[in-house]
């Protein structure tokens, strides 16, 4: 720390920390210094040069469109970008809950027992009674016999994946599965081999030419690229067939689909079927974090396999708190999940009038194919001027011509949300 007695106060408007230049410590040096030659020469070697291009290009155009400075506004579904009061369709709060008072008293409560953090991993100091019962919960929503936390739903699959796909094991994996998943099938070194997307045909060949290998299938219940469904009875019985487990990711199933919105798994009767099931905390559960559902011995694997588990700091307990809270409420939300698919079917009937493409999406992530990752730029950055804020789903998430915009429809959103939005969109794409 600079001795305040000869640190250089500077103005707030200046070093945009008025806390430190009022208390004197700031040593009156720029936040942002130039580095120096050989600094900036080492670290041009490492920089994608087709990238920064594209970024001084974009930039240039004022149509950069990722990473919003977002204040989130006290009414669901709204939140306010660079001064501009924005319908909010970035954000994954399915039934709008992460700003509901319970979620929030919840989260609360557990801050003034537990603190901000344990500031351990769950082996040595992080495992609060919150924690276990959030994953009781859990447990009981899925009809699994045990429950393992980590502190995202990356890290879950990622845990889960490369503590099960070893060398020897090969991993069939819908073509259009998320990052998570080829990641921790790479981290494990197992044999990667990527189905048809949806296609069970495809699936049983691939599974039928590795008969002495040890195999895993692994689906998402609903796909966020294009925000269609699996087929999960279908995946089920052709991975058994074949001697595979299971896995399906209900990251956006869970809350949204399913009787009390159990999931996709659950609607789709297979929950006594499907080996193991991963998800999130950070879409209908309105917190932060994952988990990974399935029986007591591969529970007990995961616990002492899992690297992302074991050598990461636990979940926060304000989190499990929001998250069991959030959790409790969806299974009572049938009000919630009306609402959320009247609007879900607002959207799409007005984008289908106007002719726009929604791809193959069944459910309310809704994608608007553009076909240009630099259009599809303009266009996001163009609606955020006019008071909606849309994802831009751009190279690598997807191809450059299935560059889009990507909608995430909610229950906090009202009907005078959804017609107002899609009448700005339609005007920005038409």
């Amino acid at each position: 720390m600079p001795n305040p007695e000869t640190a250089t106060k500077i103005a707030p408007e200046i070093s945009g920390f008025p806390e430190l230049a009022k208390d004197g410590y700031w040593d009156g040096r720029p936040s942002r210094g130039t580095p120096s030659e050989a600094k900036a020469a080492r670290a041009s070697a490492y920089v994608d040069d087709e990238l920064q291009r594209e970024l001084v290009a974009v930039r240039r155009a004022n149509a950069y469109a990722l990473f919003p400075e977002v204040e989130v506004d006290a009414v669901g579904g709204h939140a306010t970008v660079e001064g501009v009061r924005q319908i909010n369709f970035a954000q994954n709060d399915y039934l709008g809950l992460s700003t509901h008072r319970h979620v929030v008293g919840a989260m609360k409560a557990a801050i003034d027992r537990y603190g901000s953090s344990r500031c351990s991993s769950p082996l040595a100091g992080g495992y609060t009674p919150l924690h276990r019962e959030l994953e009781l919960l859990l447990a009981r929503t899925l009809e699994q016999e045990a429950v393992v936390l980590f502190a995202s739903g990356y890290q879950a699959n990622v845990g889960l994946l490369s503590a099960l796909a070893d060398p020897d094991t090969t991993v069939v994996s819908d073509l259009f599965n998320h990052a998570s998943i080829i990641d921790g099938i790479r981290l494990g070194g197992a044999e990667l081999r990527p189905f048809k997307h949806n296609s069970v045909d495809h699936l049983a060949q691939i599974l039928k030419s590795r008969p002495s290998r040890r195999l895993l299938v692994v689906v998402e219940g609903v796909y966020s690229a294009d925000g269609d469904r699996a087929p999960i009875q279908e995946i089920v019985a052709t991975s058994h067939k074949y001697g595979a487990l299971c896995i399906v990711d209900e990251a956006h199933s869970l809350g949204v689909l399913g009787p009390h919105g159990r999931g996709a798994v659950a609607d789709a009767d297979a929950l006594a079927d499907v080996d193991i099931l991963t998800g999130t905390l950070s879409k209908s559960l309105a917190s932060v974090g994952g988990f990974i559902a399935t029986t007591s011995a591969m529970a007990d694997l995961i616990r002492h396999r899992a690297r992302p588990l074991i050598f990461s700091a636990s979940l926060p307990a304000a989190q499990a708190a929001a998250a069991s809270e959030a959790l409790k409420i969806s299974l009572e939300g049938l009000h919630l999940r009306t609402r959320l698919w009247s609007n879900k079917g607002l959207v799409a009937q007005r984008f289908r009038a106007a002719g726009l493409d929604t791809l193959t999406s069944t459910t309310p992530i809704i994608p608007v194919l553009v076909g240009d990752k630099f259009r599809t730029f303009q266009a996001a950055s163009e609606l955020r001027r006019r008071g909606v804020l849309v994802c831009p789903a751009v190279p690598p998430m997807v191809q450059n011509h299935l560059s889009r915009l990507r909608l995430h429809v909610t229950a906090a959103h009202s009907s005078d949300d959804v017609l107002a939005a899609t009448a700005e969109i339609i005007d920005v794409l038409g």
